[in-house]
């Protein structure tokens, strides 16, 4: 009776085929972060079209866009898209800016200190932004230790805060 044992270049093969699997495994990971890279842009690119409409308009009337104090609100809340719609109102965001920024704006938060500065925050979803130096923050634009909570890239007004 003849034992069967697998030829060299079948293991070779099947080493390949595993390869393939790996790198393809890899590649679709690396998309899938690339896209979540693509929404953190799309984010930002939003909270800094906030943050400039509320410095702009503040300039422009000389007061911000809300009355108390707000802590850790989202964009998307009634009090949210109040601010935004003043912003509006003024000429500092377009008119239709809630349509663009869609649910992004369920993922940026506003704190206001006192009625004379801000912290405009979002959770990133790709590796590149949690990874950043830069997100250090909780929502509400206090520095944290990453270690122990999630952590979020935050803008600040430039009227003076250091966040």
């Amino acid at each position: 009776m003849q034992k069967k044992a697998f030829a060299g270049i079948e293991l070779l093969i099947g080493a390949a085929v595993i390869v393939g699997i790996i790198i393809a495994l890899m590649a679709a990971t690396n998309i899938l972060d690339q896209i979540a890279k693509t929404s953190d842009n799309n984010t930002l690119e939003i909270s800094r079209q906030i943050n400039s409409g509320i410095v702009r308009s503040y300039g422009s009337t000389s007061s911000f866009p809300w009355q108390d104090e707000l802590s850790g609100i989202a964009f998307s809340s009634k009090e949210g898209m109040d601010i935004i719609n003043k912003i509006v109102s003024v000429g500092e965001l377009k008119k239709n800016f809630i349509k663009i920024s869609g649910k992004k704006l369920e993922k940026i938060f506003l704190t206001t200190i006192g009625n004379s500065h801000f912290t405009i925050c979002f959770f990133p979803e790709s590796k590149f932004y949690s990874t950043d130096i830069a997100t250090k923050y909780n929502k509400f634009g206090q520095q944290i230790d990453c270690k122990k909570e999630k952590c979020y890239v935050c803008l600040s007004d430039g009227l003076g805060t250091e966040n």
